[in-house]
């Protein structure tokens, strides 16, 4: 891909042992996004190789994408906004059904911003929380996830709890397998 920097083939497997991501791309129809802001080192496995991403450079859906210890990165599409603090590992519009953004979060803090009427889920170890235009914080650690909503409803399922809605001020907590709390 235009822009980006190849990492060698020792590297690149390193890479792929340390995020535990699938060892594939999909590539992924229009719609791509558009990394606004990149600090430290950001990746994106494409084609099987993963690459290192420059500011103003698209991310195709259903790619991974990996921040390293001192990265970050804003993404954009449209009106919506992905914030990948350091050590974020995720696959980006995992299902890639129009009208949603779905994210597979392994590791790290998002920070999301829907546009209002926008869909988006984000799968968790711990839960899935699905939103229509709010502002939520994710994070995943060690199989434990946590979630923050900034703005709007969000709804969360998971492990053995029903289906709960988090509002804007509210957090919920949980691991794998285990009841949410709000």
């Amino acid at each position: 891909m235009p822009g980006c920097r190849r990492l060698s083939r020792t590297r690149a497997g390193l890479m792929l042992l340390l995020v535990g991501l699938p060892g594939y791309a999909v590539a992924g129809p229009p719609g791509s996004w558009t990394a606004t802001s990149v600090h430290g080192t950001v990746l994106m496995l494409s084609q099987g190789e993963w690459l290192e991403v420059a500011e103003g450079e698209s991310v195709a859906s259903g790619e991974a994408v990996r921040t390293l210890q001192a990265g970050r990165v804003q993404l954009e599409r449209g009106r919506d906004l992905i914030v990948m603090a350091p050590d974020t590992a995720v696959l980006l519009d995992a299902d890639k059904r129009p009208g949603r953004t779905t994210i597979e979060q392994y590791s790290g803090t998002l920070e999301i911003v829907a546009d209002k009427g926008a869909r988006v889920m984000v799968h968790t170890p711990a839960f899935t929380a699905d939103t229509t235009g709010g502002a939520l914080q994710v994070r995943v650690r060690a199989g434990n996830a946590g979630l923050v909503v900034r703005r709007g409803a969000v709804t969360v399922s998971g492990g053995k709890s029903p289906r709960a809605t988090v509002r804007a001020g509210q957090t919920l907590n949980g691991a794998a397998g285990q009841t949410l709390q709000i």
